[in-house]
């Protein structure tokens, strides 16, 4: 089939640019000038056209798509460079105003995870998200935010929002998305002990502190997770656990992480996620931190967040009904709904508190 083909050749580009390899199906090149933008699609949907491109420019020259979607392809990967280009100057900006305050804020996922990639430029970006280990460094930095922009507001999970020099910023006083509140105390205990092992990255000049390799890895997949609960997410999230693990390798202990999953209530739905890592991104068995015991599958997941695209924007389910849109994603209900169904079996005890947690904080503002 046609569309097969096309995600056979999007996920082999996919796989090259992410490890730095030639590509891992020829047999399916050349591709006609129609195909060639179904697979920009899928990139751009997805927020991967950056690492995509990466593999393109490998490619033999029998195997390049159309120069006109060469030419347009290279022009929006130049403007992610410059975005980030811009995005890291506004982090060191803000790096050295918030120590003149004594606040001294971890960045959490963003460009300190573009930095584990071979090619961080090229990587996405979003927000700008600070977390705050105390509350008294939160509200001093929300106190400036307050005199810095026009317009800041307040989301309930203890969360602020604003715009520096164009680029939206968030401020989060929580680290980590685990809702069940039966794993809070393993979580907080946890979060104590290692968040005093964290690290700096140098950018622009200023050194940016950063977390610790473990939690690190706990924030992106438990990010990952309430994401798929809700309205999915894109590939970029799942290439950003594929770097973590393989750029931190042994740093990381396998069998400690194992047990804060298992903790936390999603080993199962891990072991999902990490067989789609190996399927579909490449990931070598043997890199993943620990071996999981069963064999399981992960292409219902899969499917999930090709047909949802970057967090829940692009899903062509709920595309001709505007009823019940909240964010720019429709049919918010039924599609929650669905999310929490599929996934429950896996992450139970979080399928039943995400909601009802995002329901209380709506209510009562917390």
């Amino acid at each position: 089939m046609k569309e097969e083909r096309i995600y056979i050749v999007f996920f082999s580009l996919l796989r090259s640019g992410l490890w730095s390899k030639p590509i891992d199906a020829p047999e399916s090149f050349p591709l006609s000038a129609s195909e060639w933008e179904e697979v920009y699609s899928i990139a751009v949907e997805q927020t991967v056209e950056g690492i995509v491109f990466e593999a393109i420019e490998r490619l033999s020259p029998n195997f390049l798509p159309p120069q006109k979607l060469w030419m347009k392809w290279l022009v929006r990967v130049t403007k992610i460079e410059q975005h980030n280009l811009y995005m890291n100057k506004c982090i060191s900006k803000q790096v050295e105003s918030f120590e003149k305050l004594n606040i001294y804020p971890v960045l959490l996922k963003g460009q300190a995870l573009a930095a584990h990639y071979d090619a961080p430029l090229r990587r996405v970006s979003g927000d700008i998200d600070w977390y705050f280990y105390t509350e008294e460094e939160y509200n001093k930095a929300n106190s400036w935010a307050e005199k810095y922009s026009k317009e800041v507001w307040y989301v309930p999970g203890q969360s602020m929002c604003y715009s520096y020099k164009g680029v939206d910023v968030d401020h989060h006083r929580k680290m980590i998305d685990i809702y069940n509140p039966f794993a809070k105390p393993f979580l907080k205990k946890m979060i104590s002990k290692e968040f005093g092992t964290g690290r700096s990255l140098n950018i622009e000049g200023v050194d940016c502190r950063v977390l610790s390799p473990l939690l690190n890895v706990v924030q992106v997949v438990t990010h990952v997770l309430k994401h798929l609960l809700s309205f999915g997410l894109g590939l970029r999230q799942l290439c950003d656990v594929v770097k973590l693990y393989s750029g931190y390798g042994k740093e990381i202990d396998g069998i400690y992480l194992k047990h804060i999953y298992a903790k936390l209530g999603i080993a199962k739905w891990v072991a999902v996620l990490h067989e789609a890592l190996v399927t579909y991104l490449g990931m070598e068995r043997d890199c993943l931190p620990y071996r999981e015991e069963k064999k399981v599958v992960a292409d219902w997941m899969m499917e999930d967040v090709l047909r949802a695209g970057n967090f829940g924007f692009f899903d062509k389910q709920y595309a001709g009904n505007a009823e019940q849109q909240i964010g720019g994603r429709k049919n918010t209900v039924l599609r929650v709904s669905k999310s929490l169904w599929r996934y429950g079996p896996y992450a139970p005890m979080e399928s039943v508190f995400f909601p009802l947690t995002q329901l209380y904080t709506r209510i009562f503002k917390t």
